[in-house]
């Protein structure tokens, strides 16, 4: 009951009706509440941006592809990738994502064209450019295609790939001779 009485003469001292309020405690209270329904609009405003700018990042794209890789319902997991890429032209999670998928569906040619534009990228730590190398070795071993792997090797100029990759590197045979032969 306390609580009832107490809520409303909060609400009867603040109505801007009660014809016994002094004008400037009027205009106090419309300032306040004007202050509040502007707080209440500028938090709605931010909280909708925010949810705006999640739908509509590399990221959200990345998590639906997986979602719908892992549903396979790899035509939206297409789509979701490819707008990844649309809104980050550089990302290395979307691309290599984009390039798996091709490979699960079938599409090794499109995989292995995603791989190697994944390898220009500015910007790849040691773990995504192992990875790119690890992915393209294995197609280029199931499709027999040692040269490939030489030439891929080759063309790296970074020192921990050729040490981690050296064993796939084809060595000339070094002959010995001892002597009185």
């Amino acid at each position: 009951l306390n609580l009832k009485q107490s809520i409303s003469a909060f609400f009867e001292e603040m109505s801007i009706l009660n014809e016994e309020a002094a004008p400037k405690k009027r205009t106090k209270y419309i300032k306040v509440l004007l202050s509040l329904l502007l707080a209440a609009i500028i938090i709605i405003f931010v909280a909708l941006l925010t949810i705006y700018m999640v739908q509509h990042s590399a990221g959200y794209y990345i998590r639906k592809g997986t979602q719908y890789t892992a549903a396979s319902e790899y035509t939206q997991a297409f789509r979701s990738y490819e707008r990844a890429l649309e809104l980050e032209p550089e990302n290395i999670q979307a691309r290599v994502a984009l390039a798996d998928l091709h490979c699960v569906t079938g599409k090794l040619e499109e995989y292995e064209q995603h791989l190697q534009i994944a390898l220009q990228y500015e910007e790849l730590s040691e773990d995504e450019l192992f990875g790119i190398f690890e992915r393209l070795i294995e197609l280029y071993i199931t499709q027999q295609r040692g040269t490939d792997i030489k030439d891929l090797l080759d063309q790296s100029d970074n020192p921990a790939v050729k040490e981690k990759f050296s064993h796939y590197m084809v060595k000339a045979p070094v002959a010995e001779l001892t002597e009185g032969e």
